[in-house]
């Protein structure tokens, strides 16, 4: 299997063969497939025949960040996860994994340091929802 860069699979016919062999032929439907002669003769054999035919891949002309940005809009996600204040609730987590109280101290910790820098990177990448659906 084989992923472009924006991360979606696609299947050569040689992991469409290995599915197949390995008893996973029901999910030869379900995945993208290189296009090529192969596929085009399976799938016509399959439209006679009345079997689904298998999907190919078509690369999608968007960046990385627009991608990402559609997906996660597709999540379902209760407004209370949405709203939850991320750095509360990682400073508490903290305090809690430390064993410590919550404190202004706990914001000078090694540990703290190293929490907000990955908080900034979801910030950075627009990938809040993404964290707040992990963390709930």
């Amino acid at each position: 299997m084989k992923t472009d860069e924006l991360g979606i699979p696609r299947f050569t016919n040689k992991d469409l063969v290995d599915m197949i062999y390995s008893g996973h032929v029901d999910k030869c439907h379900v995945v993208l497939c290189d296009a090529d002669d192969d596929v085009d003769k399976f799938n016509k054999a399959c439209e006679e025949q009345g079997f689904d035919k298998l999907q190919k891949y078509i690369p999608l002309d968007v960046d990385q960040k627009t991608f990402d940005g559609a997906l996660q809009s597709e999540w379902f996600m209760p407004e209370e996860y949405k709203n939850m204040d991320i750095t509360v609730y990682l400073f508490a987590k903290l305090a809690e994994k430390l064993q410590v109280e919550p404190n202004d101290e706990l914001r000078h910790t090694e540990e703290w340091k190293r929490v907000t820098e990955e908080w900034k990177a979801f910030l950075d990448r627009g990938m809040t929802d993404l964290l707040h659906y992990m963390l709930k």
